[in-house]
């Protein structure tokens, strides 16, 4: 390995509809094997961080829809950002595309260790495979 370079688990989500909140819990039990690691999480977490900022306004969304606490649980152990929130604080934009609802939300999500977040350049999503740049 280069000089300075780390070692990054890239780990791909695809959350369940139903029973995420364990989903999660699993989830963060197995990367806690990997704490020596920076991580870089993304995928479709099939819930939304921000009722407010993750949806259309007029869209409703039950409890169901809002990530669970197991997810932020993991993400605040593990030192884990929402990358994309991060650089993007008021931006309203969704991942996700209802044509029959006329609804969007923003389920596809990269979040990273924290310390990886100056050193990313770009990420972008558009209802395909969430992506990122690390240099």
């Amino acid at each position: 390995p280069k000089k300075g370079s780390k070692k990054i688990l890239i780990v791909g989500v695809y959350a369940p509809n139903e029973g995420k909140a364990e989903f999660f819990k699993k989830l963060h039990e197995t990367l806690m094997d990997f704490l020596d690691l920076k991580i870089i999480m993304m995928g479709d977490m099939n819930g939304v961080v921000s009722t407010n900022m993750d949806k259309a306004q007029r869209q409703v969304i039950s409890k169901d829809g809002r990530l669970p606490k197991t997810f932020f649980e993991l993400t605040d152990t593990l030192d884990l950002i929402d990358i994309w929130r991060t650089r993007n604080p008021l931006e309203r934009e969704g991942t996700f595309f209802s044509e029959a609802k006329m609804t969007w939300t923003r389920i596809d999500q990269i979040w990273i260790s924290s310390d990886l977040a100056s050193r990313t350049k770009k990420m972008k999503s558009a209802q395909k495979p969430v992506l990122t740049t690390i240099q």
